[in-house]
């Protein structure tokens, strides 16, 4: 994997290690690629890992005529899209295209300049601050090369991480036995690991410009306070920042960065940045996977041929989910350890269900066994299926008004568990999904004040419905003249029995629709004909 680079070094970067002037020497700065002056003399900011090798092995051992064990390991790597494929601009900030804006100091009441040049010897308006002729001095073509000139705005930033690949290991131990002539059972033990999984900037914690927590007791209702404003109960957590107007700043220019800058702003982790994005987010993501497999096949025989696979199963992650990639929670951003918890994705049961049978009709069966239009009509009748039957998943359970969010605190806040959550007794009703909230409201409480709930970020006592399928498949082969020339006529019934799929109830406590199911997320019962000539 080689590092990204452009073709005319039209590429900076926020590095969290370089001393912004701008901000009196606090670290996080702007920096630039390329050899300009004030540039780094280098043509990327991505150092990729170049030790992805991939080792794999595998054994089998017959046991007797009818027993065999196989098992193996394998180390494999997924790729990464060489896009940015994150939202807040591309990282060539003070290099691409600028916008440039002439200032309005008048709130509108008077045109922002004028075009033309002084009218008489003098320009109207000048002692309000109303220019005359093309404002100049707001055009200032690009490259803007300076570690500060993103100070009170977003730091778009490339980890050098960004680009190593996601690894995954898979080991497996099977066992398998020949039960008859045509029919086998088998029993494995499945596991993968994933580590470097791509996450987005929130998993970063701290160092995705969030506050640290220990504030929220210190600083108590202030966070939210101009900083020009702030009581004297904020100065005790900013004694090291610089005095000014008889307060404490995180940097003398802070007041002039931000318009109108509140204590949490000052306490963030680079204070001088509004906000933090990392560009194609950064592989701290990893993942756990356990599973027994069991299968019993049928090969096919007297007209039938099934298969009956079994899973159980679990799957433990920090949030790194495939569908959540750019879109991971964190409660606490000083303990990310805490993000550990059953994946969205886990399903620990898994019962699945698949056959094809000849119908014993035509010629060469055991019913209406001759030619002709008997045949045609009754013979060569399939019937096939797909049964699926699946646990639900676990669900992310939060607070409906988040108390410490708007404080930059992480992205979401949980309450407290003090419950099982699940309804005994059977109270909640499938048929009648609006008479009872699926979950058990009062197994949470609320935190108090600004502290954290002691609920896990999925929890795996409470999940969404589970799943029930069954798709069914008719078909029948009719041979036109030549047997290679055939025509296949067929109807599926897509949830052939009608089975509601609610969708996932609502998960915010204190919302007035908590745990209400609002609908359902499955396609209902539906049939399709088909037809096929092949030659």
């Amino acid at each position: 994997m080689f590092a990204r680079t452009e073709a005319h070094n039209r590429y900076s970067s926020f590095d969290p290690t370089l001393a912004n002037p701008g901000a009196n020497g606090l670290l996080g700065a702007m920096a630039f690629a390329g050899s300009c002056s004030g540039c780094t003399g280098k043509d990327t900011f991505e150092n990729p890992e170049n030790n992805d090798w991939g080792p794999r092995f595998g054994f089998a051992y017959r046991i007797t005529n009818k027993d065999v064990i196989r098992g193996g390991y394998g180390m494999y790597y997924s790729g990464i899209s060489l896009n940015y494929s994150a939202p807040g601009g591309y990282p060539d900030v003070g290099i691409g295209a600028t916008y440039p804006t002439a200032i309005d100091t008048t709130g509108g009441r008077l045109p922002a300049f004028y075009w033309d040049s002084k009218a008489g010897g003098t320009c109207p308006m000048a002692s309000l601050g109303v220019t005359c002729g093309f404002p100049s001095k707001f055009v200032v073509p690009p490259p803007l090369i300076g570690p500060s000139i993103q100070n009170g705005e977003d730091a778009r930033g490339v980890r050098a991480d960004a680009l190593n690949l996601p690894r995954y290991q898979n080991w497996s131990f099977t066992y398998e036995r020949q039960l008859t002539a045509n029919s086998t059972f088998t029993l494995s033990y499945i596991g993968t690991m994933g580590t470097r999984l791509p996450m987005n900037g929130v998993g970063l914690g701290l160092l995705d410009n969030q506050m640290n927590p220990s504030y929220l007791s210190s600083v108590g209702g202030n966070l939210g306070l101009p900083i020009v404003s702030a009581t004297a109960q904020a100065l005790p957590v900013v004694q090291a920042m610089p005095v000014y107007n008889g307060l404490h700043l995180p940097y003398a220019n802070f007041t002039t960065d931000f318009l109108g800058p509140d204590v949490a702003q000052a306490l963030r982790t680079w204070p001088q940045y509004g906000s933090t994005t990392w560009r194609s987010g950064f592989p701290g993501g990893y993942s756990n996977y356990n599973s027994m497999q069991t299968q019993y096949e049928r090969r096919f025989s007297a007209g039938l041929q099934m298969r009956v696979a079994y899973t159980w199963s679990k799957l433990i992650n920090n949030g790194a989910d495939n569908a959540l990639i750019w879109a991971a929670q964190v409660q606490n951003p000083v303990n990310m350890a805490a993000e550990r918890s059953l994946a969205f994705d886990d399903v620990p049961h898994v019962l699945i269900v698949t056959y094809t049978y000849a119908l014993p009709f035509g010629k060469g069966m055991h019913w209406v066994n001759q030619g002709g239009v008997a045949n045609q009509v009754v013979g060569g009748w399939h019937f096939a299926a797909i049964q699926r039957y699946n646990s639900g998943r676990p669900v992310n359970i939060v607070l409906n008004n988040c108390q410490i969010c708007g404080d930059n605190v992480g992205t979401e806040q949980r309450p407290n568990k003090i419950g099982n959550g699940s309804w005994s007794g059977g109270k909640f009703d499938p048929s009648n999904p609006s008479a009872t909230p699926y979950w058990n409201q009062a197994a949470w409480s609320t935190p108090t004040g600004t502290t954290f709930g002691n609920a896990a970020r999925t929890d795996p006592n409470v999940r969404d419905f589970p799943v029930f399928n069954e798709d069914l498949n008719l078909f029948k082969e009719f041979p036109i003249h030549r047997e290679d020339v055939k025509f296949r006529f067929e109807m599926q019934a897509g949830n052939a029995l009608n089975r509601h799929f609610y969708c996932t109830p609502n998960t915010a406590i204190g919302n007035g629709s908590f745990g209400d199911v609002t609908g359902q997320c499955n396609q209902p019962r539906h049939f399709d004909f088909g037809a096929k000539l092949t030659w």
